[in-house]
């Protein structure tokens, strides 16, 4: 009877802790609500707040379990010797070691949301490839961090010492306790068995709590804070694992038939046992190729201040000049959303797979889809030209694996001193890229920026930004969250490229532009930017004397998967063979839509295909039919994706036909 009353005045201390973990976390997911609340759509009212805190208790009180189920155990552990004054010590322990570990992965999270519009993602799992360094350095300069992360601390310390005195009264002493009928022990430890399953479950029903059940709202910000971030965290982890193992073709396609998906996408091709066979063809040829192809991967260059309402800012005029003498394809999208996401299918020539392409060991040796190791094999001195250093995300070796002759980085260009943590400003990687450009071989380069990306700490006013205020006509949309220093940057790139372009053009004969964003930026006028604006990238093409007579067809779209096949067809004779996934941009196409960063784009619309596929017209469109399969817009996504999955996992091999 005492061991048992010893014991249950300990567990009545761990349950205490697991209210404040769970009171702790729904404080947190509060804070994001309030922190965030202009950037939540109108349907996130009243009720649906209720509803989101509701299913946000479940996913709390199972984080608050595993936290609350260290001191249990040895709390459990008193009924058999007396450990009271351990289990006190541990328990205090872990409370303090939880509330400041919450307060630092809320102050995180807090800036993840800021940056990327959600929780946790595979972004994180950057930090571990990604210059570590470098990260904190931005994040210390573009987020206010210090006062955060000072608050989360007090805080901390306070509820430490708010929990401290609650547990050292408990509504049952031990005294209390051992007066119990064994029945009623006997039931109140049942409770505790079954309370506890519940908890680690995150639910009483029949299967346990899963990542499909954040979506019980109408708002998709609303429904990603929902989570918790220690749960954010534990899915980003868990998906990237899932996707990293060569068996992980199920998480793309639910049958996990790789041949059935390249036979949707290439008919008549379902019996090979070549995967790269299937992506041949052959080249349509062209009367007098470039000497000179220059494919500009421009950072964070979005496609939203192209489109009507937002050409009043002035800071896509240089895209605009060139366009009007060559052809500019606004209907665009990017591979990925963020750079590596979109450099790496890039550089390969595939779509994105999901994980790091740069990391695999199929990239050690060139795809022969790559944009480099076709055009090499065209005679071209292929260059790779870097503004960041090149040890990021192994940037560097990349390139050289996938067919660039010469790499060049930040540190070719310049001292460190003269740049930021990520590398040097583009106006001086332009002119490095000019002091390299000679007419001696013909040459096929790939330039890739920086400057558009925080700290932002280029002086762009001393280059001519004329911005002071947000015009009139867009004040009303205008929450000052992207500030003018921030908007200035992505006019200083546009001034950078229509800089380069003109001097290139000018020293070089033969000169074909290439010109497109790396991936839409998470930076909009307010933090409710439609699909449209949340969705495009540009593509530029100049080269007046290639391009002659040629035109886009009407109503253009497409994704950065026809990059390689348009400048093949730019570039090659007439029967050269290669491979590319994509189609070229210029010439009729019986497809429906092109596919990237988990968007598929038509001529008058552009859908999100996430669990819950949804289409809106684009700005300028005729009345639009929208498509006609969501459903199976969705299916050929994911096809791509998993023919690309395969093809950087597997290789080029396919399975035996009948099996999986």
């Amino acid at each position: 009877m005492r061991n048992w009353s010893r014991a249950a005045a300990q567990v009545q201390r761990d349950v205490l802790f697991w209210v404040m973990c769970v009171v702790t976390l729904t404080a947190v997911r509060l804070f994001l609500v309030l922190a965030f609340r202009s950037r939540l759509g109108p349907r996130a009212g009243f009720v649906q707040l209720v509803t989101a805190l509701a299913n946000g208790f479940r996913f709390d009180a199972q984080v608050a379990t595993f936290w609350a189920a260290i001191p249990l155990l040895l709390s459990i552990a008193c009924a058999f010797t007396d450990w009271t004054a351990a289990t006190e010590r541990l328990r205090s322990a872990v409370a303090g070691v939880f509330l400041i570990a919450t307060g630092l992965i809320a102050a995180i999270t807090w800036g993840f949301v800021h940056e990327f519009g959600e929780q946790f993602n595979h972004f994180i799992l950057g930090a571990v490839h990604d210059d570590f360094g470098a990260i904190v350095r931005t994040v210390g300069r573009e987020y206010p961090l210090f006062w955060p992360l000072l608050a989360g601390g007090l805080t901390g310390v306070l509820l430490f010492f708010a929990l401290r005195r609650l547990l050292s009264r408990v509504p049952a002493p031990q005294g209390v306790l051992e007066k119990l009928p064994r029945a009623a022990q006997a039931g109140l430890t049942v409770v505790l068995v079954l309370g506890t399953v519940a908890g680690i479950r995150g639910s009483v029903g029949r299967r346990p709590l899963q990542q499909r059940d954040v979506a019980v709202t109408g708002d998709a910000l609303l429904n990603k804070l929902i989570l918790n971030p220690y749960k954010a965290l534990h899915y980003a982890i868990e998906d990237h694992r899932e996707l990293a193992d060569p068996a992980g073709i199920r998480r793309l396609l639910p049958d996990g038939d790789i041949r059935a998906a390249v036979a949707r996408l290439f008919p008549g091709c379902g019996l090979t046992h070549d995967l790269d066979t299937c992506m041949e063809r052959t080249a349509g040829g062209t009367p007098r190729p470039p000497r000179h192809v220059f494919l500009i991967v421009m950072e964070s260059y979005n496609g939203w201040p192209l489109l009507p309402p937002y050409r009043t800012l002035g800071i896509t005029h240089e895209m605009e000049r060139l366009g009007r003498s060559g052809l500019l394809l606004e209907r665009f999208l990017p591979a990925g959303v963020g750079t590596m996401d979109s450099v790496g299918p890039l550089l390969a020539g595939l779509a994105e797979p999901g994980i790091p392409i740069n990391y695999q060991v199929t990239s050690r040796r060139p795809y022969p889809t790559g944009i480099a190791t076709i055009f090499r094999r065209l005679g071209y001195r292929t260059r790779f030209f870097y503004a960041g250093y090149l040890s990021w995300q192994r940037m560097g070796d990349f390139a050289r694996e996938q067919g660039f002759d010469e790499v060049f980085g930040g540190d070719d260009v310049g001292s460190w001193a003269e740049g930021n943590e990520w590398g040097v400003a583009d106006q001086k990687l332009f002119d490095f890229v000019l002091g390299k450009a000679g007419d001696d071989v013909v040459s096929f380069n790939m330039i890739l920026t920086v400057s558009n990306h925080p700290p932002f700490d280029v002086d762009v006013v001393s280059r001519g930004f004329p911005l002071r205020e947000m015009p009139l006509s867009l004040r009303s949309l205008w929450d000052g969250e992207y500030t003018l220093p921030q908007i200035g940057h992505f006019w200083y790139g546009d001034w950078c490229l229509g800089r380069f372009a003109d001097a290139v053009e000018g020293k070089l004969p033969g000169v074909l532009l290439a010109v497109t964003g790396d991936h839409v930026a998470h930076r909009f006028l307010n933090g409710r930017p439609g699909l449209a604006e949340r969705a495009l990238v540009p593509l530029l093409l100049h080269g007046p004397q290639f391009l002659a007579g040629r035109t886009l067809p009407e109503r253009a779209f497409g994704s950065q998967l026809d990059l390689t096949p348009t400048l093949v067809e730019l570039s090659a004779p007439a029967g050269f063979a290669y491979h590319a996934l994509g189609r070229d941009l210029l010439s009729p196409s019986p497809v429906q839509a092109a596919f990237g960063a988990g968007m598929a784009i038509g001529p008058d619309f552009v859908a999100e295909l996430g669990d819950t596929p949804s289409w809106v017209p684009l700005p300028g469109s005729p009345p639009p039919t929208g498509p006609r399969d969501l459903d199976g817009l969705r299916r050929t996504s994911g096809d791509l994706t998993a023919l690309s999955w395969w093809r950087v996992m597997h290789g080029p091999g396919l399975p035996a036909v009948g099996r999986p």
